[in-house]
């Protein structure tokens, strides 16, 4: 009767650890963004004129247009966009990995917990009331993120510096105004 007992509460203490863990883990497929992408979110645009910049709650996943980054409008022998290849060739190397690595990305939730105070993180359909961002894609030394809003698309690079900041490095304006 009592090893009946003690295996009865055996069971239920790995059926809680189990119910536990796994909603761990759900919260980790639901956010699923590292605190160093954080990091590169909240490094954007620091000469940004708004005070507030309102992003989406949710990432963007993978979407057609951002292909043309490579396309022939944008590229040529010296870079991509405004990214020249000639200062920094594992630059070039970073954006060839990111060829591949994009058409992974997918929706993941933005925490506002995680993310700098001037980021303000709103619900919304559509990309008329703010920004909205890919998850951060790092490579290397590098980060790529791709944006939209009503107004533009376009890619972000960072780079990581000596002191382990990320630093805006260049980009790519597929749409939009050039900032």
């Amino acid at each position: 009767m009592v090893k009946n007992a003690n295996y009865l509460k055996l069971q239920i203490v790995v059926f809680f650890l189990s119910f536990i863990l796994s909603i761990n883990c759900f919260a980790q497929k639901e956010f699923g963004i590292s605190p160093e992408k954080y990091l590169v979110i909240s490094s954007a645009w620091p000469h940004s004129n708004e005070r507030i910049i309102t992003i989406n709650k949710k990432t963007i996943g993978f979407e057609v247009w951002m292909n043309e980054v490579w396309g022939e409008e944008f590229s040529n022998s010296h870079g991509l966009g405004f990214c020249l290849f000639e200062k920094d060739q594992n630059l070039a190397k970073a954006f060839e990995d990111l060829r591949v690595s994009v058409k992974s990305l997918q929706v993941k939730k933005l925490s506002k917990k995680l993310i700098d105070d001037r980021f303000q993180i709103k619900r919304f359909t559509n990309s008329n009331n703010g920004l909205m961002l890919s998850e951060p894609i790092i490579l290397g030394n590098y980060a790529f993120f791709f944006f939209r809003s009503k107004k533009d698309k376009g890619l972000y690079v960072q780079k990581k510096n000596s002191d382990g900041n990320w630093e805006p490095e260049c980009g790519v304006t597929i749409y939009g105004e050039l900032h």
